[in-house]
């Protein structure tokens, strides 16, 4: 056996292939120079050692019980494949074929095994199997953060890695931060996870930072080595190898792809090559995503805007009729006070209604805003005060208004209910415990970088509202229906799901942008862009007049809708206009045929059955060119004052309208026609 033995040892001392000898109690008594050269050792240090902690990756008392009750029975598999370590920490890929070791009696004596390095090949076949793995997950149609998950579990089991983490550039924050963490279903790794969620990192800081300043892959074989943070979390968790990799376009870098793993690994030039080609392949399939993303939320408001349109005229009808009558009663029994409590809780429920409309029509962008040149800081500290009368003492509000904020051109009615919107749902996001709500206004300008990531904003100057809750934050799926209309994360009773979306069109109505960041357990920030406006000074208010009356002129009031045909009228009249109402627009195009200077002002509603508003008015122009016309409806939508002038049309008058509105409306076209003649 002894002779026997030692022939063996002289034959592999010096092949190009790795041979080593154990005993029946896994302890090397012989290790050939092949292997001592690939794995660093000298002889002196493995002969006579226990050969699991110097060679085995992640040897745990367990696994080495079985490897010897395997010698000891004879139960070695004759050929095996598996993973070395280095004396550096490096793992080489070997295949193995084994054979027992016996004495003259036949007696297990141990086992010998030779072994082929096919490290270089393996590895091939990963960088392969690995651009495989991905291209198959980036086909598949699964949300956002689902294929996140899917991307690292892919390149850290296919690399043999412990934990992958995705950091995604937050354009406006000028920062990464984390969008998913993989980790297998283990204790150990949860902690290190839950730290990497909360990070974030600017550009040039820590590892992800450096990637994306360089725009480069990068490999660190340990980086309990390296200064920083990352260092001491590295070590806490036991943690050495790390990789990062860039996900990009060709002009931009969208986010950094990190792995890392308790083992201290040697860099792979070729894998690393593999790795920078796999961050385009994730940079193409997001910016994909994003433009295919805002496709569909152009498409969803496309949709809801025409059925908005479709019930806004008659709904406004409605309210038009409850809200007129309800204005004239008041009038009416203006000296019988006890009637007044009831008919002004007729009247708010109405104006309710009536905003409620002007809602839906302005997150689908069908709803013209008056706006005008202010500075926001007056109008967000009136609408703070208001939240603070409404919310609980519980949260804590506070204020950050910059003075050097540039004006803007907005409606200060919309500017605070963003205020009042954004405001509640932080309560609510709050409301099981004490927290923080910030409101911040500071000057901003938009980049090219972050102009080119929200399709939204251009280079220049903004002024930038930030609103921000220390509540429970929400998840990439909550994120990603926010906007929509009717969707609501509320108990039914407590929201209708149409704030954001209100806050959504708002933004746009004034040319803007909104975006949102949130973690759960985190809380939520959504930042508001307004476009700087040329002029540094603000407009002031203008303080509402009295209701104009008239002086006999003759009015024709058409509108399909005979209840809306009286009111009219009677609302004219009280006004001191002599009024003939008719809801056959046919019958009333007539009337003008038959005696063209019969009437001084023509008040038409623009949808009706026979014809439109607009038709005739065109009619009307045939016939007598110097009438003037206003056109009434209840869904304004793509209709402009500027083109419908050439046809008569001196004014656009949305329902439902005030008496106050419509006198004012009707003096200011008959005015303007006695300064025409």
């Amino acid at each position: 056996m002894e002779e026997s033995e030692r022939r063996f040892r002289e034959m592999l001392e010096n092949v190009d292939l790795l041979a080593v000898t154990l005993d029946k109690n896994g302890v090397v008594t012989f290790c050939n120079n092949h292997m001592l050269r690939l794995t660093g050792w000298r002889r002196d240090e493995v002969h006579g050692k226990d050969y699991f902690p110097i060679f085995v990756p992640g040897a745990n008392p367990a696994r080495k019980r079985v490897f010897i009750e395997n010698i000891q029975s004879g139960t070695i598999a004759p050929h095996l494949e598996n993973q070395i370590k280095t004396k550096n920490g490096e793992l080489r890929e070997i295949v193995w074929s084994n054979t027992m070791l016996r004495d003259g009696e036949g007696k297990i004596m141990g086992t010998a095994s030779i072994g082929d390095d096919v490290t270089i090949r393996k590895r091939a076949e990963r960088r392969l199997q690995l651009q495989r793995s991905v291209t198959a997950v980036l086909a598949d149609a699964a949300p956002l953060n689902e294929t996140y998950l899917n991307i690292l579990e892919k390149l850290c089991t296919g690399l043999h890695w412990d934990m992958g983490v995705i950091w995604i550039v937050d354009r406006a924050a000028k920062a990464l931060s984390c969008a998913e963490v993989w980790h297998p279903p283990s204790t150990e790794y949860r902690a290190f996870a839950d730290e990497n969620r909360l990070k974030t990192f600017v550009i040039g800081q820590g590892l992800p930072g450096g990637v994306w300043a360089d725009g480069q892959a990068a490999w660190r074989e340990d980086i309990g080595t390296v200064d920083g943070f990352e260092r001491r979390t590295a070590i806490n968790a036991g943690m050495h190898g790390w990789i990062g990799f860039p996900v990009v376009l060709p002009r931009r870098i969208l986010g950094v792809v990190e792995l890392v793993s308790a083992q201290i690994q040697s860099p792979d030039a070729e894998m690393l090559a593999t790795l920078a080609a796999i961050g385009m392949q994730v940079g193409q399939f997001i910016e994909r995503r994003q433009l295919e993303e805002q496709l569909r939320q152009a498409q969803k408001m496309e949709a809801i805007g025409t059925l908005a349109g479709g019930i806004a005229h008659d709904f406004n009808n409605i309210l038009s009729i409850i809200n007129g009558y309800t204005e004239l009663l008041k009038i009416s029994l203006a000296d019988q006070p006890e009637f007044n409590e009831h008919l002004d809780a007729v009247a708010k429920a109405g104006a309710r209604a009536a905003g409620l409309v002007r809602q839906i029509l302005t997150f689908s962008r069908q709803e013209q805003t008056q706006r005008e040149p202010m500075q926001l800081a007056p109008v967000i500290e009136e609408a703070t005060k208001f939240l603070r009368a409404t919310i609980p003492s519980t949260i804590e509000i506070r204020l950050h208004l910059a003075a050097d904020a540039p004006a803007v051109l907005a409606d200060a009615t919309e500017v605070h209910q963003i205020v009042m919107n954004l405001g509640t749902n932080a309560w609510h996001a709050m409301r099981d415990r004490a927290g923080k709500l910030e409101v911040e206004l500071e000057p901003f300008v938009v980049d090219q970088e972050l102009a080119a990531h929200t399709p939204q904003l251009r280079e220049g100057r903004y002024a930038r509202l930030s609103i921000s809750d220390s509540g429970k934050g929400m998840d990439q799926a909550t994120l990603s229906r926010i906007f929509e209309p009717f969707f609501t994360t509320k108990v039914v009773g407590e929201g209708t799901g149409l704030g954001l979306s209100v806050v959504h069109g708002i933004m746009l109505s004034h040319d803007g942008a909104i975006t949102v960041y949130s973690k759960p357990g985190v809380g939520t920030t959504f930042r508001l862009y307004f476009p700087a406006h040329s002029s540094e000074e603000a407009t002031a208010e203008i303080q509402a007049a009295a209701t104009p009356s008239g002086t006999g002129e003759r009015v024709l009031f058409v509108d399909d809708e005979a209840p809306l045909a009286r009111l009219g009228k009677a609302i004219l009249e009280r006004l001191s206009y002599s009024v003939d109402a008719r809801t056959d627009v046919l019958e009333a195009l007539e009337l003008i045929r038959t005696d063209p200077g019969r009437f001084d002002l023509v008040i038409a509603d623009q949808t009706m059955p026979s014809m439109t508003g607009i038709d005739f008015a065109r009619q009307i122009r045939l016939i007598r060119p110097d009438l003037p016309i206003i056109l009434t409806t209840g869904y304004i939508g793509q209709l402009k004052i500027e083109q419908l002038r050439p046809m008569g049309i001196r004014e656009l008058l949305p329902k439902p309208p005030t008496i106050r509105t419509l006198g004012q409306v009707v003096h200011r076209v008959l005015a303007d026609r006695a300064q025409r003649e």
